[in-house]
């Protein structure tokens, strides 16, 4: 399921960036809100992507509007 993905897009959120560590953290929200730069959002998708063995595009993921979003095209790819 898609919280896979969504929990693995949490983690190395807080990973880059620590302040979020005591946030909650809602599929409806983007990084851009959450206050992620261009460069990070970037390292958060290939890490997300690393993490959970999807072999894609970036562009693929260009459409996402939230983090919800992004975590089903991740899944959307690990499962065919």
């Amino acid at each position: 399921m898609s919280d896979t993905c969504f929990n693995v897009l949490i983690n190395v959120l807080r990973g880059i960036q620590p302040d979020l560590a005591e946030r909650s953290i809602a599929r409806e929200d983007s990084m851009v809100v959450l206050g992620i730069d261009s460069v990070d959002r970037l390292e958060v998708l290939l890490l997300a992507m690393e993490e959970l063995h999807v072999d894609a595009s970036l562009t693929r993921f260009h459409g996402a509007a939230n983090l919800g979003e992004l975590a089903d095209m991740l899944h959307a790819c690990r499962t065919g």
